[in-house]
This record gives C-alpha cells, sequence and structure tokens, in this order.
C-alpha cells in the first residue's frame, strides 16, 4: 500500500493531495448541479414566466460560449509569484462561488417580474463567470499531478465518478426539500442551497488547502494568442456544428 505522505514515482503528488483533488469535484457539480437542474423551479416558484427565464438563459449561454475562451487566454497569461498557475484562480473562484450561488437563490420576494428578470440575469451571469474560472483551473492541474497520459486518465476517471455522486446527491436531496423545514417551498429551498453551500465549500477547501501545485518539471509550453485561439475554434467543423 503506498504511503499516505508518499509520492509514487508515477505521479507528482502524494495520495492525499489526489484524493482532496477528487473531493473537489463532488463539491463543484453540487453547486453546477442545484443551478441547472433546480434554478427553473425556483425561478417558477417567484412567479416568473418560464419562457422569460429560457430566453435569459439563452442570452447567458451565448455569454458563455464567449466568456470561456477568453478566460482561458486570461488564464494563459496571468502570472502569480509563487509561479502557481491553477490554485491561485481555484482560490477565487471558492470563494465567489459559493456566494454568487446564493444570490442567485435569495430572490426578493417583493420584487415585480422584471426586477427578478434583471437580478437573476445579472446574478447567472456572475455565477457562470466564477464556475467558469473554476472549471479551467480544476482541469489545468491535471499536468501538476502526473507527466503520464494513462496516470491523468485514470485520476480524471475517479473524478468523473466523484462528480456523479455529487449530481446524484443533489438529485435526491432536492426532491425531500419542500418538506424538511416546515416552511413554504421557496425559503425552504434557500435554506438548503445554505446549508449545501457550506458543506461543498469545505469540499472544495480540501483542494485549494491540501494540494501543492509543482510545475518544476513540467516543459515549458508556448502560449497560444487570443486570435490564434479564435482561428482554431472557428476551423474547428464539429465544434460549430454542435
Amino acid at each position: 500500500v503506498e504511503p499516505m505522505s508518499n509520492k509514487h514515482p508515477e505521479y507528482m503528488t502524494t495520495s492525499k493531495e489526489r484524493l482532496s483533488y477528487w473531493t473537489y469535484f463532488v463539491g463543484q457539480n453540487v453547486y453546477y448541479n442545484i443551478t441547472a437542474a433546480f434554478i427553473s423551479t425556483y425561478l417558477a416558484m417567484q412567479g416568473i414566466a418560464l419562457w422569460k427565464v429560457s430566453l435569459v438563459l439563452l442570452i447567458v449561454k451565448i455569454w458563455d460560449a464567449v466568456n470561456d475562451p477568453i478566460f482561458g487566454y486570461i488564464f494563459d497569461k496571468v502570472k502569480f509569484k509563487s509561479g502557481q498557475k491553477s490554485l491561485p484562480w481555484l482560490r477565487i473562484a471558492v470563494a465567489l462561488i459559493p456566494v454568487v450561488t446564493i444570490i442567485l437563490f435569495s430572490i426578493p420576494g417583493g420584487m415585480s417580474e422584471t426586477g427578478k428578470l434583471i437580478w437573476f440575469g445579472v446574478a447567472y451571469v456572475l455565477w457562470d463567470i466564477s464556475f467558469g474560472v473554476d472549471d479551467i483551473a480544476y482541469w489545468s492541474l491535471m499536468p501538476a499531478i502526473s507527466k503520464d497520459q494513462k496516470v491523468r486518465e485514470g485520476v480524471g476517471a475517479v473524478a468523473r465518478i466523484c462528480a456523479n455522486v455529487g449530481m446524484f446527491a443533489v438529485v435526491v436531496l432536492y426532491t425531500m426539500v419542500p418538506d424538511l423545514f416546515g416552511k413554504p417551498a421557496r425559503q425552504s429551498y434557500f435554506l438548503f442551497t445554505l446549508i449545501i453551500v457550506a458543506l461543498m465549500w469545505i469540499f472544495q477547501a480540501f483542494t485549494v488547502f491540501g494540494v501543492k501545485e509543482d510545475r518544476s518539471g513540467l516543459a515549458h509550453r508556448q502560449h497560444t494568442s487570443l486570435k490564434g485561439m479564435l482561428h482554431a475554434l472557428l476551423k474547428n467543423d464539429q465544434l460549430m456544428v454542435t
């Protein structure tokens, strides 16, 4: 059995660090599935017409298609004094996502429908940016785990399993929410979101404070310009079709 404090020759991290990496994905996907699966239900409880919700979601998804490549470019260019590339961004994301998720599920009931839509639209854009930062930074940690492609694939496979754990946990628990607190459904969803956010922050903190990012053994990689990145995206016919 591999001692938790020692590094295996195929890895650049310890077992404890890889465990911390996997627990992060549980928390990340709980956040994602709270928003992806249940925000429409929450907004319907707020009395907002679903076609208007769908329109806002469409606009944000269009922004998302532009936002990710831009942040990918920023991520590639920014250099931190620590020499780390991913963990500083993860720390930013871990601070932002819980706050924005709570804001997303705390729309004041006394607002007009237009006011609620504006609140939702702004909060959802901020949530989408925060999650994009989180996702890009998380997966960019992979080269710092191992130089071996097969090892990285194995670590990534376990991360996907952890993602499914987070997803199914949300689906099961959210069906119980209306009966958990003895309050109106809208308030119950908000209280449950507060509890989940606190718990998932702990899951993600294991990675933020438990993983060391060592890129000293990695080969220097040529940076891609924003123009080159956009050119590659436009030339990707399969991506354009999807």
